[in-house]
């Protein structure tokens, strides 16, 4: 099941609604809308719709590695508690120099080792 799809998560979509500054859902406009169906009983209609609702809980100093969004899919973040640092890049950025590489290194072993790196001031401009 997907998120929102089953209880308690239903619920949760119940009380979340996207912020009317961002696009509109393209995967939805890409995908019939029969294709979403919610019966559970019936998976002929269902899409071949990439996942696009998630809800990620973490400890402190948790996060991701380095990557690019796997689906190529836009998102919105909000923070509950806490504080979430982001570092993007231009993308002709050398992977090699921000330790972008497979598998991903993890972000608290990143943010050890190349934080510092890629904020000095020596920095290339180009790369910020």
């Amino acid at each position: 099941a997907e998120f929102g799809d089953d209880e308690p998560t239903c619920q949760l979509l119940k009380e979340y609604t996207v912020p009317p500054c961002f696009s509109p859902d393209l995967f939805g406009m890409s995908y019939p809308t029969t294709a979403f169906s919610n019966d559970d009983q019936d998976d002929s209609n269902r899409s071949t719709r990439p996942p696009y609702r998630w809800i990620l809980i973490g400890p402190e100093r948790s996060g991701t590695g380095l990557h690019i969004d796997p689906l190529w899919t836009n998102a919105w973040v909000t923070i509950l508690q806490g504080r979430k640092r982001w570092m993007l890049f231009p993308p002709n950025t050398p992977h090699d120099k921000i330790g972008f590489c497979q598998p991903q290194i993890p972000s608290v072993i990143w943010f050890r080792d190349y934080y510092s790196r890629v904020t000095a001031k020596d920095w290339p401009e180009e790369w910020r």
